[in-house]
């Protein structure tokens, strides 16, 4: 099964979301949304992963998540992938994103010692990826798309716990469950 590392994000942030880009949907060009059901702040992606493989990077994610305090998290701001390029990926960001940035840190640290996954990283940008583009958005489009999502985007929210996801195929798109959950400590 496919698995990747990352933190829920709450219902009400998930449709606050929505809210601030359904009506972007209808007046920019053609766009794959990812359903508000499958919204999280992605943190490593492991690929194919056996049974075997998913005890060991389980027990690796607990220890990484219990040794970083709770952290609370703001979406804020919208941009697009590639930067200052006809987009590929539209996102919302994460305003103060430096605590997350470390929390990838640890975890990456932590995968990297029980299983080969250096094939999959990448430069990390705290962020939550909303649509994905099959034909290049334009500059003008881009443009549109930032102002739109400016400021903060819904309420802020506690990170309490990281979480494994597998990632599924459908004809819709893949859908993500949640198939176990790390805790963090509680902020002193």
């Amino acid at each position: 099964m496919k698995l990747f590392v990352g933190l829920e994000i709450p219902s009400q942030v998930r449709a606050a979301v929505e809210e601030r880009t359904e009506p972007l949907r209808r007046s920019l060009p053609a766009a794959s949304w990812v359903s508000c059901a499958n919204y999280h702040l992605f943190l490593g992606y492991l690929g194919e992963t056996d049974e075997a493989h998913r005890r060991t990077v389980g027990a690796a994610l607990s220890v990484a998540f219990a040794s970083q305090e709770r952290f609370e998290i703001q979406l804020a701001c919208a941009g697009s992938f590639p930067p200052d390029r006809p987009a590929r990926v539209l996102w919302v960001g994460v305003k103060n994103g430096e605590v997350l940035e470390g929390l990838q840190r640890s975890v990456w640290r932590s995968l990297t010692q029980v299983v080969d996954i250096e094939a999959y990283w990448r430069p990390f940008h705290p962020h939550l990826t909303v649509a994905r583009c099959p034909r290049a958005w334009t500059r003008r489009c881009t443009v549109v798309w930032s102002r739109a999502c400016s400021g903060k985007v819904g309420d802020p929210f506690e990170a309490r716990q990281g979480a494994l996801f597998s990632s599924e195929p459908g004809r819709d798109g893949s859908s993500y469950q949640v198939i176990e959950t790390y805790p963090m400590k509680a902020s002193q």
